[in-house]
């Protein structure tokens, strides 16, 4: 844990001051935002919250292969489950109300399950899609289904093809570390610096590239770039993006939630090709503080922002063009 600072940072000021307006009153049905030959466009009414629920800080989103979405927040229950249609079907884990800071969907051989973290108990976590915790790393017991090692402040965890874990500790040591499937240490990726392969604030991590030659992506948000390297922790490029906050891959593109207020669409050769929402902070037309983006089945973003009441936004994916409209999936 890492003493408290004297004052709020740039972006609790930018997420507390975002918060004071209504949720919706920057997103409009017109609004529409595009990347390259795709488009996409505000759900207007989606999700529909229970009756009396208050949403805490937004924190993470995630989408199944059904089309079901799960969004963390800082409340209890501190998980809300949510069909294509916007009803909530599901709420569950308390346990998360606290720390929960990230949420992802990991789908191999075995199905489809949950990847949760929490940095302010310095956890990270496997889930089925019910919120039943399969594995647990971080600072608890060893046990059957758990292993401890000292995390500090954990922001994002992934899962290699291999079935190796990495864990970004995105508010503590400003480093990466991979485990074996069982859990146990295997090495850290990175330092504390501004150089290639080291990380201020390493606060979301993907695997791109094949099975073979897996590559870890970093949203590294403190040197306002994403690096890529691979698991010995060698830097192999990095791109400019102002507050890289977390990752989605859709149709070819790598999709970064940029608190600053938008959400950037990397091409192939790693450039930034668009910026949807594009604005700075409070000025941005759709967004504030974009903190998780995911992809649904049905080519749809789901955006939630650093904000208190958590904002989950819905872009529906459009034809761009009639000749458009014949690719969508």
């Amino acid at each position: 844990m890492t003493p408290p600072r004297p004052g709020p940072s740039r972006r609790e000021m930018l997420a507390g001051l975002a918060a004071l307006a209504d949720p919706l009153d920057r997103a409009h049905a017109h609004d529409r935002l595009q990347a390259g030959s795709l488009a996409w466009e505000v759900d207007l009414g989606w999700p529909r919250l229970p009756w009396g629920m208050e949403l805490g800080w937004g924190a993470g989103v995630a989408a199944d292969s059904s089309g079901r979405t799960y969004l963390l927040h800082r409340g209890r229950p501190a998980v809300l489950v949510f069909t294509r249609d916007g009803r909530c079907v599901a709420r569950w884990g308390d346990e998360w109300a606290e720390g929960g800071h990230s949420l992802r969907i990991h789908r191999d051989v075995s199905g489809e399950s949950l990847l949760i973290t929490d940095n302010l108990r310095g956890q990270a976590a496997r889930l089925d899609l019910h919120g039943r915790v399969l594995f647990r790393l971080g600072r608890v017991a060893d046990g059957p289904c758990s292993r401890h090692f000292p995390l500090d402040q954990p922001t994002d965890a992934a899962i290699a093809p291999g079935g190796e874990v990495l864990v970004a500790e995105g508010y503590g040591g400003s480093v990466v570390h991979l485990f074996s499937p069982e859990g146990r240490h295997l090495r850290t990726l990175g330092t504390p610096g501004i150089g290639p392969g080291q990380f201020d604030c390493p606060h979301g991590i993907s695997l791109e590239g094949s099975p073979e030659s897996p590559l870890l992506c970093v949203a590294d948000r403190g040197n306002g770039r994403v690096q890529w390297l691979d698991l010995r922790g060698r830097p192999l490029g990095q791109t400019p993006v102002r507050m890289p906050c977390g990752f989605a891959r859709h149709a070819g593109l790598l999709f970064v939630a940029d608190l600053d207020g938008h959400v950037a669409a990397l091409g192939p050769d790693r450039s930034v090709v668009a910026r949807l929402g594009q604005g700075h902070g409070l000025e941005a037309p759709v967004f504030r503080a974009p903190h998780a983006v995911a992809a649904d089945p049905a080519g749809g973003l789901l955006v939630v922002e650093w904000t208190r009441p958590a904002r989950l936004l819905r872009l529906r994916r459009v034809p761009r063009s009639p000749a458009d409209f014949f690719a969508l999936p």
